[in-house]
Formats: structure tokens, C-alpha cells, sequence
């Protein structure tokens, strides 16, 4: 369940201008956004954090194969889960928003979201990760169904080229983080609908400070490329 935060000296010349991201460098990022998450007020939110490799080996090997990276923390005491995913080269994030109040309220609506800088339809990833969390509450022996789901593309930060989606990626989720409350609040209040133009703002996703994660992860990866591990808060 953990991701490692280190950065190999090969893995360096990913962070240059036209580089696509790899999987150390994107649980490199990972880190480096966990250890500020910790550090602010959204702290008191009990996140769940999956490392690149997860999603992967789900779609590869099913349920049986990922099982052990919740053994010791159950996705249902999570306000959210975050999941770093690939899908044809280009990097985006699976959001799980409040698992932990399904369970206390079955008949209430949860919400599964994608953060994709290319705007692309990730409908089939956000039903993968449907599957797996209906797997994880079949083997905990949870009583009652999964309950419904709002199911949306949620519109974020979008990039302009084709290689900056990792950095994208995470830019999307520290700002999803950041702005939570006003974000969930609309999603809740519109449904199935298309979100309110305050989702779509910039003052939610700051466009412009996207464009500067590569440089801020280059720095760090050659200041301090050991970052120990992704820790899960509780």
C-alpha cells in the first residue's frame, strides 16, 4: 500500500520539458504532495493513497492480487481514496469520495470521479474502480449493497501539450484536496448533472500553477531524491 518516494538518478532526465512521467516519478510527486497534505488543515481528512502499481495490478489480476494493500486498512473507514491510474500513456486520478459514509449510510448517494487533463471519457476506469470496491465490501462481509453512485468526468486543470499529463495529475489532486468541500457540495447538490461553473473556475484548479509542477518536482528530485514512503493518515 505504500509508494516510494525515490527518484533514481535514470529517472532525472523524466522530469526535462517533454519527458513523460514513470511510475517512480509520479510516486516520487506522490510523496512530495502527502508530506504538504499532512502539514495542512486538510489534515483531519482520512485519505487512503494508492501508489501508481495498484490500479495496474487490479486491471491485470484482479482482486486477489491487490487484497493485501487493504489488509490492515479498510477502504470504508476512508473519506476518500485517491488512485493514481494509466491508461494508453496518459496519466490521471480515480477519486473515491467518502466510502467511510456509505457504510454508515447505505441509502445515501457516494461519489466516484476522474481528474483527466486531456478531458478524455475514463467512464471504464471509474467502473473498474467500482469493481474493486465491490469486491473489498463482498470479502469484509458488509451488510447491503454498494449503494448508488454519482459517477462523473469531473473538469479540472487541462494541459496543452501531450506529455505534461503526470504532472497535470498531480497538480489535479492537490487542488481536488484543497477545494473538496466546494467541490463535493455542488456535485451532491446537482446530482448526475454537469457541475456548476464554481467547480469549473480557476480559482479552484489554478491553471496557471500547473504549468510549474515539473520544474517545483525537478527541484526537489535533485535537492532530496530519498523521500522515505507514502504513509496513509488515519
Amino acid at each position: 500500500m505504500a509508494a516510494r518516494g525515490i527518484v533514481q538518478h535514470r529517472d532525472l532526465t523524466r522530469l526535462q520539458e517533454g519527458e513523460w512521467f514513470n511510475d517512480d516519478v509520479i510516486n516520487f510527486g506522490m510523496v512530495l504532495w502527502f508530506e504538504r497534505f499532512l502539514a495542512s488543515a486538510e489534515r483531519t481528512l482520512r485519505l487512503l493513497v494508492f501508489s501508481t502499481f495498484f490500479f495496474k495490478t487490479y486491471k491485470e489480476k484482479g482482486h486477489k492480487s491487490v487484497c493485501k494493500w487493504t489488509k490492515h486498512r479498510s477502504p470504508f473507514e476512508s473519506d476518500c481514496i485517491i488512485i493514481p491510474a494509466n491508461n494508453d500513456l496518459h496519466w490521471f486520478a480515480i477519486i473515491l469520495w467518502n466510502p467511510a459514509f456509505f457504510r454508515s449510510s447505505p441509502s445515501a448517494k457516494w461519489i466516484i470521479l476522474t481528474l483527466c487533463s486531456l478531458r478524455w471519457d475514463q467512464t471504464k476506469a471509474r467502473t473498474h474502480a467500482l469493481s474493486w470496491l465491490t469486491e473489498e465490501h463482498c470479502a469484509r462481509k458488509i451488510p447491503g449493497s454498494i449503494g448508488p453512485v454519482i459517477s462523473l468526468d469531473l473538469p479540472c486543470a487541462s494541459q496543452k501539450n501531450g506529455f505534461d499529463c503526470g504532472a497535470y495529475m498531480i497538480h489535479n489532486i492537490q487542488r481536488f484536496i484543497r477545494n473538496h468541500q466546494v467541490i463535493i457540495a455542488d456535485i451532491q447538490e446537482g446530482g448526475d448533472s454537469e457541475p456548476t461553473s464554481i467547480v469549473y473556475s480557476d480559482e479552484v484548479w489554478q491553471k496557471h500553477m500547473a504549468v510549474q509542477m515539473r520544474g517545483k518536482l525537478r527541484v526537489q528530485a535533485q535537492r532530496c531524491p530519498n523521500r522515505g514512503y507514502l504513509r496513509q493518515n488515519s
